[in-house]
């Protein structure tokens, strides 16, 4: 993804659909773990590339799974449709990032994990950046609903060029 990203072929993806499947993947995990994955879903269709929008959750959903708490772990991922396109969140109720790992977070090979290749982030940001959209992670005086870090992805809303 970062070397040679392939093409994007956005499409109408249904969320709910797309969160089961992070759930399916994820179960396992998020079972071992003690951890609660919650949606909140108030639109219902994203305009996304479906292998694009998978590998960022996926990305987002083991990270947070890495800094929540075991036993008590909370991760939610909560949709919202502006007149602009769709912001999907992702957030945990971690330790939350500081400033200084937060603005090198999205840079290839950053990391502040023992066993991190600070890959991760950066392909999320490729992803978003293929699709137009834009990648914003919560400072701790913003907190997200959970009060750790909270991971926004915006996808802008399909281009009407008249063809249909």
């Amino acid at each position: 993804y970062l070397s040679k990203p392939h093409e994007l072929n956005p499409e109408i993806m249904d969320l709910r659909e797309i969160c089961d499947s992070m759930q399916t993947l994820m179960g396992f995990d998020l079972e071992h773990k003690g951890t609660r994955l919650q949606t909140e879903l108030n639109i219902e269709q994203v305009y996304a590339d479906p292998d694009g929008i998978k590998q960022v959750l996926l990305n987002l959903l083991v990270n947070s799974l890495d800094a929540v708490p075991d036993a008590t772990g909370t991760i939610s991922i909560v949709a919202e449709g502006t007149e602009h396109g769709v912001w999907i969140s992702v957030c945990d109720n971690g330790p939350g990032m500081p400033e200084d790992i937060r603005k090198h977070a999205l840079e290839p090979f950053f990391t502040d994990k023992p066993k991190g290749t600070g890959l991760g982030l950066a392909i999320v940001n490729t992803i978003m950046r293929g699709h137009n959209g834009r990648v914003t992670i919560s400072a701790p005086d913003l907190p997200g609903p959970l009060d750790g870090t909270c991971v926004m992805l915006f996808f802008p809303a399909p281009r009407d060029e008249g063809s249909e």
